[in-house]
C-alpha cells in the first residue's frame, strides 16, 4: 500500500519488503502502523478495509487520549487498547507534558526517560507481551498499530515485532527514523499555527522537538536491553516471555 494515497492517518506505513538478515522480508499488507486513526475521508476508509485488509486496530493511547480523541469507526474492525503508559501517566505524551518542558535538552532528557520507562515497566511489558500474542495469532488480514502521533509507543512496538522476525538493527532504525519525513507537513502545519498566535521561537523549537524522533532514544532501547539480557532479541524473550516457538510461529506468519 503506498502511504501517498493517504492524507490521514498521519504517519501512515506499511511494514511489508523490510528485509530480515536470512533473506526473507515481512510480508506487505499484515503489519501496518501509523499515528491516530482521525479525521479519515471515505476513500481512506475504502483503502484501510479493501485494499489493506484491515482486520484489527490497536491503539496503545491513554483513556484519556481516546476520550479526547476517539479513533473513527471503521466498521468490522477489532479495535484493542493497549495503554502502555497506565502505570506512567505523567509521562504520557501530549499538550499538557509539552507546557511543562520549555527547553529542546528537556525534550531530549524527557523522552530518553519514556523511552527506557516504557520497556522496563511491568505494566508496559505486560500489554507489549499482550501485543505480540495478539499479532501471533492473527492469521489473515492487517494489523495495524497506532498511539498519539505513531512515532514512540508505535516506534518501540514496531521495533520489538521486527526484532523478533529477524530483521537488523539498521533496518528497524531506518523505518523508525522514517517518521520524521512521514510526519514533517503535519509538524510544520502545527508549529505555524502556533507561531502565528505569537508562541516564542524557543517554546516552537520545544514544540517542534516533541514531535520528531532521535535515533538516540531508539539507541537507548538497545543499550538498555543489552546491558540486562545481552540484545534486545534477548531482552524481549526473557521480559515479554516470547519463546521460540512463538517467535517461529511469528516468522511463519509474517514473512515470506
Amino acid at each position: 500500500m503506498k502511504e501517498s494515497l493517504f492524507n490521514k492517518p498521519e504517519n501512515f506505513r506499511d511494514l511489508g519488503g523490510i528485509k530480515t538478515t536470512d533473506g526473507r522480508q515481512v510480508k506487505p499488507g499484515r503489519l501496518l502502523r501509523s499515528g491516530q486513526l482521525i479525521g479519515l475521508d471515505k476513500q481512506e476508509k475504502a483503502l484501510l478495509l479493501g485494499e489493506c485488509g484491515l482486520k484489527t486496530v490497536v491503539d496503545f493511547r491513554s483513556a484519556q487520549e481516546t476520550g479526547r480523541h476517539p479513533d473513527d469507526d471503521l466498521p468490522g474492525v477489532r479495535v484493542v487498547n493497549f495503554d502502555l503508559m497506565e502505570e506512567m501517566a505523567e509521562y504520557t505524551p501530549g499538550t499538557d507534558t509539552m507546557q511543562k518542558i520549555t527547553n529542546v535538552e528537556g525534550v531530549h532528557q524527557f523522552m530518553m526517560t519514556v523511552y527506557g520507562l516504557t520497556m522496563q515497566n511491568g505494566g508496559s511489558q505486560k500489554k507489549l507481551a499482550e501485543f505480540i500474542k495478539l499479532v501471533r495469532g492473527q492469521q489473515q488480514g492487517a494489523v495495524l498499530f497506532h498511539c498519539f502521533a505513531g512515532k514512540d509507543r508505535t516506534g518501540m512496538a514496531a521495533a520489538i515485532i521486527l526484532t523478533l522476525l529477524g530483521v537488523d538493527r539498521q533496518e528497524i532504525m531506518k523505518d523508525y527514523l522514517k517518521t520524521n519525513e512521514m510526519r514533517a507537513e503535519a509538524n510544520g502545519k502545527m508549529v505555524e499555527a502556533a507561531r502565528a498566535k505569537g508562541i516564542p521561537e524557543e517554546e516552537l523549537a520545544t514544540m517542534n522537538e516533541f514531535m520528531v524522533v532521535r535515533q538516540q532514544y531508539m539507541e537507548h532501547v538497545y543499550e538498555m536491553a543489552e546491558k540486562d539480557s545481552g540484545s534486545l532479541l534477548e531482552f524481549i524473550k526473557k521480559h515479554l516471555k516470547v519463546s521460540d516457538a512463538d517467535m517461529e510461529s511469528l516468522r511463519e506468519n509474517y514473512l515470506m
